[in-house]
Protein backbone atom coordinates (compact mmCIF):
# COMPACT_ATOMS: atom_id res chain seq x y z
CA UNK A 1 0.00 0.00 0.00
CA UNK A 2 1.31 3.91 -1.09
CA UNK A 3 1.93 6.09 2.02
CA UNK A 4 -0.16 9.19 1.62
CA UNK A 5 2.54 11.94 0.73
CA UNK A 6 1.20 15.73 0.36
CA UNK A 7 3.90 16.58 -2.03
CA UNK A 8 3.40 20.37 -3.16
CA UNK A 9 1.35 20.96 -0.11
CA UNK A 10 1.58 22.93 3.30
CA UNK A 11 0.47 23.02 6.43
CA UNK A 12 -1.88 26.30 7.46
CA UNK A 13 -0.86 28.17 10.55
CA UNK A 14 -2.23 31.56 12.31
CA UNK A 15 -4.74 34.31 10.30
CA UNK A 16 -4.71 32.22 7.06
CA UNK A 17 -5.59 29.22 8.81
CA UNK A 18 -8.13 30.92 11.06
CA UNK A 19 -9.61 32.82 7.66
CA UNK A 20 -9.83 29.47 5.39
CA UNK A 21 -11.40 27.42 8.55
CA UNK A 22 -14.18 29.75 8.61
CA UNK A 23 -15.20 28.12 4.89
CA UNK A 24 -15.79 25.17 6.75
CA UNK A 25 -19.09 23.37 6.61
CA UNK A 26 -20.04 20.22 8.07
CA UNK A 27 -22.64 17.87 7.35
CA UNK A 28 -26.23 18.90 7.04
CA UNK A 29 -29.15 17.55 8.67
CA UNK A 30 -32.62 19.57 8.28
CA UNK A 31 -36.14 18.67 7.31
CA UNK A 32 -37.63 20.32 4.14
CA UNK A 33 -37.94 24.32 4.77
CA UNK A 34 -36.58 23.69 8.45
CA UNK A 35 -39.92 22.95 9.58
CA UNK A 36 -41.36 20.05 11.69
CA UNK A 37 -42.92 16.88 9.41
CA UNK A 38 -45.65 14.56 10.21
CA UNK A 39 -45.32 11.32 8.68
CA UNK A 40 -46.94 8.25 8.20
CA UNK A 41 -46.48 5.00 7.38
CA UNK A 42 -42.78 4.17 5.82
CA UNK A 43 -39.76 6.18 6.73
CA UNK A 44 -36.90 5.76 3.77
CA UNK A 45 -33.86 6.13 5.52
CA UNK A 46 -30.95 6.83 2.98
CA UNK A 47 -27.45 6.03 4.11
CA UNK A 48 -24.77 6.35 2.04
CA UNK A 49 -21.74 4.01 2.50
CA UNK A 50 -18.46 5.29 2.98
CA UNK A 51 -19.44 9.09 2.66
CA UNK A 52 -15.99 10.19 4.00
CA UNK A 53 -14.16 8.16 1.96
CA UNK A 54 -16.04 8.86 -1.35
CA UNK A 55 -15.83 12.51 -0.66
CA UNK A 56 -11.92 11.98 -1.27
CA UNK A 57 -11.68 10.21 -4.03
CA UNK A 58 -13.93 12.61 -5.97
CA UNK A 59 -11.94 15.80 -4.54
CA UNK A 60 -9.40 16.92 -6.94
CA UNK A 61 -6.92 16.27 -4.05
CA UNK A 62 -5.22 18.74 -2.05
CA UNK A 63 -4.84 22.24 -3.03
CA UNK A 64 -0.49 22.80 -3.61
CA UNK A 65 1.51 25.93 -2.88
CA UNK A 66 1.31 28.98 -0.52
CA UNK A 67 -1.42 30.51 -0.38
CA UNK A 68 -1.82 34.00 -1.97
CA UNK A 69 -3.52 37.23 -0.95
CA UNK A 70 -6.36 38.26 -3.94
CA UNK A 71 -5.80 41.59 -5.50
CA UNK A 72 -9.39 41.79 -6.98
CA UNK A 73 -8.15 44.34 -9.25
CA UNK A 74 -5.34 41.93 -10.71
CA UNK A 75 -6.04 38.70 -9.92
CA UNK A 76 -8.28 36.00 -11.92
CA UNK A 77 -8.85 34.49 -8.41
CA UNK A 78 -12.68 32.55 -9.91
CA UNK A 79 -10.26 30.72 -12.27
CA UNK A 80 -7.71 29.59 -9.48
CA UNK A 81 -7.09 25.84 -8.22
CA UNK A 82 -8.62 27.07 -5.56
CA UNK A 83 -9.81 29.61 -3.27
CA UNK A 84 -11.38 31.12 0.04
CA UNK A 85 -13.06 34.29 -0.31
CA UNK A 86 -15.13 36.90 1.97
CA UNK A 87 -17.78 37.79 -0.17
CA UNK A 88 -21.03 39.82 0.54
CA UNK A 89 -24.00 38.48 -1.22
CA UNK A 90 -26.11 40.91 -3.74
CA UNK A 91 -28.69 39.06 -4.97
CA UNK A 92 -30.58 35.22 -4.87
CA UNK A 93 -32.52 34.39 -7.70
CA UNK A 94 -33.53 31.01 -7.08
CA UNK A 95 -35.05 29.93 -3.71
CA UNK A 96 -34.77 26.25 -2.60
CA UNK A 97 -36.70 23.91 -0.08
CA UNK A 98 -33.44 22.29 0.49
CA UNK A 99 -31.22 24.83 0.14
CA UNK A 100 -27.48 24.48 -0.31
CA UNK A 101 -26.50 27.67 1.27
CA UNK A 102 -26.07 28.23 4.97
CA UNK A 103 -25.28 30.91 7.86
CA UNK A 104 -24.50 30.98 11.45
CA UNK A 105 -27.47 31.85 13.24
CA UNK A 106 -26.45 34.96 15.60
CA UNK A 107 -29.38 33.87 18.22
CA UNK A 108 -28.53 30.09 18.72
CA UNK A 109 -24.93 30.37 17.37
CA UNK A 110 -25.87 27.47 15.02
CA UNK A 111 -25.50 26.37 11.66
CA UNK A 112 -28.79 27.34 10.02
CA UNK A 113 -29.36 25.88 6.24
CA UNK A 114 -31.45 28.16 4.18
CA UNK A 115 -31.02 31.06 1.51
CA UNK A 116 -31.90 33.62 3.48
CA UNK A 117 -27.71 33.59 4.17
CA UNK A 118 -27.58 37.89 3.46
CA UNK A 119 -30.81 38.73 5.98
CA UNK A 120 -28.38 37.34 8.82
CA UNK A 121 -24.66 38.21 8.00
CA UNK A 122 -23.31 40.95 5.99
CA UNK A 123 -20.72 38.72 4.68
CA UNK A 124 -19.35 35.23 4.60
CA UNK A 125 -16.46 33.12 3.72
CA UNK A 126 -16.61 30.41 0.86
CA UNK A 127 -14.47 28.22 -0.73
CA UNK A 128 -14.63 27.30 -4.50
CA UNK A 129 -16.52 24.79 -4.44
CA UNK A 130 -19.22 26.10 -2.06
CA UNK A 131 -19.35 29.45 -3.86
CA UNK A 132 -19.78 27.28 -7.95
CA UNK A 133 -22.69 25.31 -6.02
CA UNK A 134 -24.46 28.60 -4.86
CA UNK A 135 -24.02 30.05 -8.42
CA UNK A 136 -25.34 27.18 -9.74
CA UNK A 137 -28.32 26.06 -7.81
CA UNK A 138 -29.26 29.77 -6.18
CA UNK A 139 -28.13 32.09 -9.18
CA UNK A 140 -26.30 34.43 -6.39
CA UNK A 141 -24.53 37.55 -7.30
CA UNK A 142 -22.14 38.66 -4.94
CA UNK A 143 -19.27 41.36 -4.57
CA UNK A 144 -15.68 40.41 -3.50
CA UNK A 145 -14.35 41.69 -0.07
CA UNK A 146 -11.26 39.81 0.67
CA UNK A 147 -9.66 36.40 0.04
CA UNK A 148 -6.61 34.08 -0.41
CA UNK A 149 -6.47 31.55 -3.26
CA UNK A 150 -4.18 28.83 -4.82
CA UNK A 151 -3.11 28.26 -8.32
CA UNK A 152 -0.38 25.77 -8.40
CA UNK A 153 -2.61 22.57 -8.87
CA UNK A 154 -3.30 19.78 -6.90
CA UNK A 155 -1.90 16.62 -5.10
CA UNK A 156 -4.03 14.18 -6.20
CA UNK A 157 -2.35 11.26 -4.26
CA UNK A 158 -5.41 10.86 -1.22
CA UNK A 159 -7.90 9.73 -4.70
CA UNK A 160 -5.28 6.44 -4.98
CA UNK A 161 -4.45 6.41 -1.41
CA UNK A 162 -8.45 6.10 0.05
CA UNK A 163 -9.57 3.46 -2.71
CA UNK A 164 -6.72 1.55 -1.76
CA UNK A 165 -7.80 1.32 1.82
CA UNK A 166 -11.46 1.36 0.83
CA UNK A 167 -10.38 -1.64 -0.88
CA UNK A 168 -8.88 -3.28 1.87
CA UNK A 169 -11.60 -2.62 4.41
CA UNK A 170 -13.74 -4.83 2.10
CA UNK A 171 -11.55 -7.12 1.77
CA UNK A 172 -11.40 -7.51 5.29
CA UNK A 173 -15.41 -7.41 5.97
CA UNK A 174 -15.96 -10.03 3.44
CA UNK A 175 -13.70 -12.10 5.48
CA UNK A 176 -15.25 -11.30 8.90
CA UNK A 177 -12.20 -10.05 10.25
CA UNK A 178 -12.46 -7.06 12.76
CA UNK A 179 -9.50 -4.82 11.72
CA UNK A 180 -12.29 -3.93 8.99
CA UNK A 181 -13.47 -1.64 11.81
CA UNK A 182 -9.68 -0.23 11.81
CA UNK A 183 -9.23 1.02 8.46
CA UNK A 184 -13.14 2.05 8.60
CA UNK A 185 -11.69 4.52 11.55
CA UNK A 186 -8.72 5.36 9.25
CA UNK A 187 -10.30 6.45 6.48
CA UNK A 188 -13.29 8.64 8.62
CA UNK A 189 -9.73 10.01 10.73
CA UNK A 190 -8.01 10.96 7.51
CA UNK A 191 -10.81 12.73 6.73
CA UNK A 192 -10.99 14.73 9.44
CA UNK A 193 -7.68 15.72 9.70
CA UNK A 194 -7.03 16.45 5.96
CA UNK A 195 -10.31 18.60 6.05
Amino acid sequence: MKVLKYDGTYELRGVVREFISRALVGGRCMLCENTKQFVQGKIADFDAVSLYPSAMKSMEGFLMGMPKVINDAEDDWENASGYFVEIKITDIKKHRKMPMMSYINPKTGTRTFSDDVSKYEDTIIVDKIMLNIWKEYHEVSYEFVRGYMFNDGHNPQIKTTIEEVFNERLKAKAMGNPIQEVWKLVMNSGYGKSI
